[in-house]
């Protein structure tokens, strides 16, 4: 739910409204169904067209497309997505099904264009697969008709891999803080992702480190209080440049994190730690 707050004469200028709303009434190929005006987080303005009303539910058909977007735009400027990098790249278990020379061209710029070089929407090829809960493996199973990014065709699967792809480079599902004992300086740190748990000790001004085992690699993690509702978490994932600093808020129950320095490589966080070193019973295997 916005906030909303009393209007004063300095929060929007009426008759620019007035003239913006003049305006779209006088557009016969406009038609609103309601309008919001925010202003420093609140609303300052707000009214609907009959039949419509705020408690009507709509349809939004490609609103998603817009979350997308900008989540595949942040992945990119944290430096955990390329738009060069080919699709096929993020589901390595497919490689086999990639027949089609077009196919293995086609890059995360083409789908988040829906430049893929097919020429229609490959929607109804993939309802038509035997396994409707593998829809990116049935779109990369689809030959593109065109070069990739020669052709603009709505794909609806073309934005759904987009998607797809930065599920699977942004898989940190959860993360949970709790005090750790009786100190009020240590918290424990629960990082939870897809399929797999790390567990943490966050030190305070001292950083807390947690040897490798077999499951995990050795990390340190330290903790702040940027104030009395925000926690930052450092986690340094030792012998590698991988660092991770979520950010936590208690009221409103919500974390950002961020790499500080991209992964080398994909995988859930229990997977970044050092390579272990051949020995020579593994070369000559």
């Amino acid at each position: 739910m916005l906030a909303t707050r009393v209007r004063t004469a300095a929060d929007h200028p009426l008759p620019a409204i007035g003239a913006f709303l003049d305006r779209v009434e006088s557009a016969p190929d406009i038609e609103l169904h309601g309008l919001v005006i925010l202003r420093h987080g609140h609303v300052v303005a707000a009214g609907w067209w009959w039949p419509y009303s705020p408690g009507r539910l709509h349809l939004l058909y490609s609103l998603t497309k817009s979350f997308t977007s900008t989540a595949a735009g942040l992945a990119a400027a944290d430096g955990l997505l390329s738009l060069d990098a080919p699709v096929a790249g993020y589901f390595p278990e497919l490689a086999a099904r990639l027949t089609d020379d077009r196919m293995g061209a086609m890059k995360v710029r083409h789908v988040a264009a829906t430049a893929s070089g097919h020429l229609t929407d490959t929607w109804d090829q993939v309802k038509a697969a035997d396994d409707l809960t593998e829809p990116v493996r049935n779109f990369l199973a689809i030959p593109p008709d065109r070069e990739p990014g020669s052709v603009f065709a709505y794909n609806q699967l073309a934005t759904y891999t987009l998607g797809a792809i930065v599920q699977r480079i942004t898989s940190l599902r959860a993360v949970t803080l709790s005090p750790a004992h009786s100190r009020t300086d240590e918290w424990r740190v629960r990082l939870d992702e897809e399929g797999s748990v790390l567990d943490l000790t966050a030190g305070g001004e001292d950083w807390a480190v947690s040897q490798a085992t077999a499951d995990t690699p050795p990390t340190a993690c330290a903790g702040r209080l940027l104030d009395s509702d925000t926690m930052r978490v450092d986690v340094i994932f030792l012998e590698t440049p991988h660092r991770l600093t979520p950010t936590c808020e208690f009221r409103a129950r919500i974390f950002e994190a961020r790499w500080i320095t991209a992964p080398l490589h994909e995988g859930p966080l229990v997977t970044l730690g050092a390579p272990l070193p051949h020995s020579d019973a593994d070369e000559a295997a």
